[in-house]
């Protein structure tokens, strides 16, 4: 066979794979296995030949020996540990549903050669998780591999922790035993080992409320907890990857109600060990999970920000992460060191996001690290769409500032990007650049302006029919938030380019409520003063009160009644032929005095009721004693007189007010 050195090997060694000569098949799996170790390069000449596909028909040929299936399969786990060009083409080889039936096979070399090659394509982040759980009998059979060599169950475990990405993997987990399996790994010895655990279980545990509680009451030795288990690695173990893993772990199950958030294990041990692996001068991989991990364990829980933004300078160190760009120019930094930096800069932002997203005080110590706000507007800019999510959730937590909006983010020009983002395809994009909208577009933001020069209205209407639910609320928001107190060109404009049957579409009992809240909170907005409720009357009136008659007879919550009445109390207050139209809908007075009988809406509902009557009674407007007749007949005078005993005094003198203009009626009489 001729030498490697020259050129025709390569071709030689392949041709050799298709030898009639099973011995011959096996050297060249040999040679090539020995000669791909460490040199991209000959990995890279190999795969031009189309070896993976030749190697993985030996594999699967029922011809082949032991010893060369073995010795295969170990290549092409040699191939997989390369680029991710190397990876991409061992993974569309169709070789993992091969490896993981070789994996329930009963040869122990076998099993170790396979499950090896499977941990590295599973690693990669590439390989399709649900291969895994396509066939139960793998996923026992991985399950029962915990149990096995430290390195096999190793093995198993990472392979586990990529592949379960789904509530029914994690179930599926869990009803065949695999926390019993991982709770003695945790307790093992070998580092390794343990971390491996750790990954799987907090995958396994992940926002699932049902696994949480298994890995919660599982039964370990001496009639342990599996956290306290987990709480002593994160305490006593030297590695900070394990560190990491058993924090993470221990912050889903607190996401989870497993664990409370005044927990000292989350408060004396995950919180303070997650801020010191955010800390400058850790790896940069680990940095960037750590940020990640905290921002996802404060995200709900005000004290916790509370506590963290105030320990050990993380705020600085967090934007400390953003500085550490890697030097373009250098020949020693690779793609790997800038797509580390974008992981960084993603998990910064997030964890800056969770610790400003409630108290103003945070805001302020972020947004003085002076660099914040151009590396947010940098990321917004970025191709990096991970980044630029990143960035806009860190934008939305500070724009939550009156003094921030005014001041250093419209400074910043971040509105420019945000416009741009309203126009991307991507949802997850557009959920968070509408969200940060809804900010940048009320009335005491200056960014308002800018935007509207821009067209926003159009862009933000065309999301109201957005097939994501949470895009199409919203867009309704943030025009909500426009409409409110802008001038008549403005509510004229979103009118006419969202339209007015569009709006209507959204208000109906089936619409989502949220949706449907925020629907009605943009018509409020539309008929904040006189004139426009005329205009808007004048356009569909009748459209407008079918709608808002519909909202009311249909079991509404107290929240959904308080938002049509704030739209009843605007119009009721037009003029008089509006005021008619009201009076004279066939339902509309029925409801009014339902709500006014009813002994469980709240103080507040009652009032606003209360005003609507009062407007169509005012004995100042024309047509009042028509109307004061006929609400009269409906039982809604009654109704109000009966409030009279209430105890509330702003209610008490809400009542008399309306009173007091039926009162009229009879001094006229």
């Amino acid at each position: 066979m001729p030498s490697f050195d020259h050129e025709v090997s390569v071709q030689s060694l392949v041709d050799g794979l298709f030898s009639p000569e099973l011995e011959t098949r096996l050297l060249c799996v040999r040679s090539i296995k020995n000669s791909i170790i460490g040199s991209k390069a000959k990995k890279s000449s190999f795969m031009l030949m189309g070896v993976i596909p030749r190697l993985v028909s030996l594999v699967t040929d029922v011809q082949s020996s032991r010893e060369l299936v073995c010795e295969t399969v170990i290549t092409i786990g040699s191939f997989a540990h390369g680029t991710p060009e190397n990876i991409q083409a061992v993974l569309t080889s169709n070789v993992v549903p091969v490896l993981l039936k070789g994996v329930c096979q009963s040869d122990a070399e076998l099993v170790s050669a396979c499950i090896k090659t499977l941990r590295t394509l599973y690693l990669s982040g590439s390989a399709p998780a649900s291969l895994v759980f396509e066939d139960s009998q793998v996923v026992k059979q991985l399950i029962a591999l915990l149990s096995s060599s430290p390195l096999t169950a190793q093995c198993s475990a990472l392979i586990l922790s990529r592949a379960t990405q789904t509530l029914e993997h994690q179930n599926a987990l869990c009803s065949i035993g695999a926390v019993e399996a991982l709770a003695s790994c945790v307790q093992s010895s070998l580092p390794k080992l343990v971390h491996a655990a750790l990954l799987c279980l907090s995958s396994l545990v992940y926002e699932n409320k049902l696994a949480s509680n298994v890995v919660s009451q599982a039964a370990v030795c001496d009639g342990d907890t599996m956290p306290s288990v987990i709480t002593r690695v994160l305490s006593c173990v030297q590695c900070y990857e394990t560190k990491f893993a058993a924090a993470q772990c221990l912050s889903y199950l607190c996401r989870t109600g497993s664990i409370s958030y005044d927990s000292s294990v989350i408060t004396l041990k995950v919180l303070p060990a997650l801020v010191r692996l955010c800390k400058r001068g850790n790896d940069l991989k680990l940095k960037a999970q750590s940020a990640v991990t905290l921002a996802y364990l404060t995200e709900d829980c005000m004290e916790l920000q509370e506590q963290a933004a105030q320990s050990d300078r993380l705020i600085p160190s967090l934007v400390a992460s953003l500085e550490d760009r890697p030097d373009e120019t250098s020949d020693l930094v690779g793609h790997r060191h800038f797509q580390l930096y974008d992981e960084m800069r993603e998990g910064a932002f997030l964890a800056l996001s969770s610790l400003s997203s409630t108290r103003e005080d945070i805001r302020i110590k972020v947004i003085s690290e002076r660099v914040v706000m151009g590396h947010i507007k940098s990321g917004l800019n970025g191709d990096n769409v991970e980044v630029k999510i990143a960035a806009a959730r860190c934008l939305r937590s500070l724009s939550r500032s009156t003094k921030l909006l005014r001041t250093a983010i419209f400074d910043a020009e971040v509105w420019k990007p945000i416009n741009e983002m309203l126009c991307l395809r991507d949802e997850q994009c557009l959920v968070v650049a509408t969200s940060v909208a809804c900010n940048l577009l009320l009335s005491f933001s200056p960014s308002r302006e800018k935007l509207l020069m821009k067209d926003v209205i159009r862009s933000i209407s065309n999301l109201v029919s957005h097939e994501n639910k949470n895009i199409r609320l919203n867009a309704v928001w943030a025009l909500m938030s426009l409409a409110y107190e802008s001038n008549r060109e403005v509510k004229a404009q979103i009118k006419s380019t969202l339209g007015m049957s569009r709006l209507f579409e959204l208000m109906c009992p089936d619409v989502e409520q949220s949706v449907l809240m925020k629907a009605l909170g943009l018509t409020v907005n539309l008929v904040q003063e006189s004139d426009e409720a005329d205009s808007v009357m004048g356009e569909c009136g009748r459209v407008l009160l079918n709608s808002l008659t519909a909202i009311l007879q249909s079991s509404p919550s107290q929240d959904l009644i308080e938002q049509v009445l704030c739209v009843l109390v605007n119009i009721s207050s037009a003029s008089p032929t509006v005021i008619d139209m009201i009076a004279n809908h066939e339902h509309l007075d029925t409801v009014l005095a339902e709500i006014l009988r009813g002994e469980h809406h709240s103080i507040g509902n009652l009032m606003a009721c209360c005003t609507v009557v009062k407007n169509m009674a005012d004995p100042a407007v024309e047509g009042h004693v028509h109307r004061q007749n006929m609400m009269e007949d409906a039982g809604i005078k009654i109704a109000v007189q009966k409030l009279e005993k209430t105890s509330n005094p702003s209610l008490q003198a809400t009542v008399k007010e309306t009173l007091d203009h039926f009162s009229s009626l009879d001094l006229t009489l």
